[in-house]
């Protein structure tokens, strides 16, 4: 079975399209403060979040459907994922609590201890913290199809999972609508389709006859696949409403929704033009996107801070929004993300002899 961490069958391309996804959020976040054009927020930072589901996914998909679901693989699963996510999540946690209760400043929006205790409990997050409670749930969703792929039904729980999202969705719109009561769809319910589109992708990758068509780079899949990269500047629901083209929410968007998903299609097949993102600097982006997405809102909130005719001017400060969130990024990637993920990983049954959290 392929490993993703082993550097023999490794991806660098969806590395950097990790990095993409990151540096999406952090573009769309300046935008909502005004260090950048408007038309890059309304809803481009959630297509980052679309683009992390899926990629998420995919590493599920290919790392564990083709093991067998015993015992030690699921302690395994289970301790990894929590390496690889907890760690820096409740130090951030801890940092917005701080903030909170110590400065009266959330940039993680949280309004009391009630907002706090249901982020820490993994059941709701505010702000950025959102997304995270969502990743968390769909680990223990896997878990149901993991044991469905071992027994040779994976397509029959696909099926049956997206019909419970669906029921689930019309209640909440039926319920509380979408418009006012949209922090309803920051949960597992409204995003469920681009963890299963990545596990799929993911549970395909492991087949020779589909992994057949990676790495075309004739004239016209290099042609087709710029094209594709290009067309993506218009695919941001902020442009394309200043277009006067219709947008709708990202989870259903055919473009917004759609256009992530396929760029993680393309990047898996290494397809063309998207072999720039297996380039040394998006890879480092990847390998600290998530430091990224955690730590840009209190520098966004900090830059924010500083006044309009102060030494930073307006344009200049999405670009120090940037340079700090990458410089804290290294930092925290370093010493706590991997530096948790190792001691985690050794007081694992068998955990002396881990590499690391995948």
């Amino acid at each position: 079975m392929p490993d993703l961490s082993d550097r023999r069958t490794h991806l660098p391309t969806l590395d950097g399209l990790r990095g993409l996804a990151a540096i999406i959020v952090v573009i769309s976040h300046c935008a909502n403060a005004g260090f950048l054009p408007a038309e890059l927020g309304r809803g481009f930072g959630q297509m980052g979040v679309g683009l992390f589901y899926g990629l998420s996914g995919l590493l599920m998909g290919r790392l564990y459907l083709g093991k067998p679901l015993t015992h030690a693989n699921l302690v395994d699963y289970i301790w990894r994922r929590a390496a690889r996510v907890l760690p820096l999540y409740y130090a951030v946690l801890a940092l917005g609590a701080v903030l909170l209760f110590g400065f009266g400043t959330s940039p993680y929006m949280q309004e009391g201890a009630g907002d706090v205790f249901r982020a820490a409990a993994l059941i709701y997050g505010t702000g950025v913290l959102w997304s995270i409670p969502v990743e968390i749930q769909f680990y223990v969703v896997f878990v149901a199809i993991w044991y469905a792929a071992a027994r040779g039904r994976l397509g029959a729980m696909f099926v049956g999972l997206l019909i419970i999202q669906g029921v689930i969705v019309a209640a909440i719109y039926l319920t509380s609508g979408l418009g006012k009561g949209l922090a309803n769809t920051y949960t597992l319910a409204f995003w469920l389709h681009f963890f299963l589109f990545g596990t799929l992708l993911g549970h395909l990758s492991t087949k020779p006859a589909f992994m057949k068509r990676a790495n075309a780079r004739t004239p016209i899949v290099l042609g087709l696949s710029a094209l594709i990269l290009i067309a993506g500047l218009f695919t941001p629901p902020g442009i394309r409403h200043a277009l006067g083209i219709p947008s709708t929410f990202v989870f259903v968007g055919p473009i917004s929704g759609g256009y992530p998903l396929l760029l993680l299609l393309l990047g898996l097949l290494n397809f063309g033009a998207l072999r720039l993102f297996a380039g040394k600097i998006w890879r480092w982006l990847g390998k600290v996107s998530f430091s990224i997405y955690l730590l840009h809102m209190p520098v966004v909130a900090a830059v924010a801070a500083l006044a309009d005719d102060g030494p930073v001017p307006v344009w200049a400060k999405a670009a120090l929004v940037f340079g700090l969130t990458f410089a804290l990024s290294a930092l925290t990637e370093r010493w706590i993300e991997l530096g948790a993920q190792r001691a985690i990983l050794r007081m694992r049954p068998g955990g002396r002899t881990a590499r690391g959290a995948a």
